[in-house]
């Protein structure tokens, strides 16, 4: 603390918009002028309509559980759902928060029902 000739403090120094000699605006303060005013903007247009997706998109594998029955676990809650014997590719819907996922084996997707069969 600096200490003047009499022994007393100096009074603090504020460094305030009231410390400022009229006019400054601080650094940088030339940058703060007064823009023009904006326009609204037009309103945006409607958005597209989404095309509808059609059956599920996220894959589970399907692996046989400690009692031999083949299970397929949840993408996000990792709860198992038990797959029909034999299946392939199977949708499921989880019981436990409405996930619905299709359960494979690693073998290629059937052909959607009613695409012609694959010539010979």
């Amino acid at each position: 603390m600096r200490v003047t000739p009499s022994g007393s403090s100096p009074p603090p120094r504020s460094y305030g918009p009231a410390s400022w000699p009229v006019g400054f605006r601080g650094i940088g303060g030339h940058l703060l002028r007064s823009a023009p005013p904006v326009a609204p903007l037009p309103p945006a247009p409607p958005a597209p309509p989404v095309p509808a997706a059609h059956g599920s998109f996220l894959l589970a594998p399907i692996l046989l559980n400690t009692d031999g029955h083949a299970v397929a676990p949840c993408p996000v809650c990792m709860s198992d759902a038990r797959v029909p014997a034999g299946a392939t590719w199977h949708e499921l819907r989880c019981r436990s928060c409405g996930t619905e996922y299709v359960a494979t084996d690693g073998s290629p997707p059937p052909a959607p029902a009613g695409a012609d069969p694959a010539p010979s």
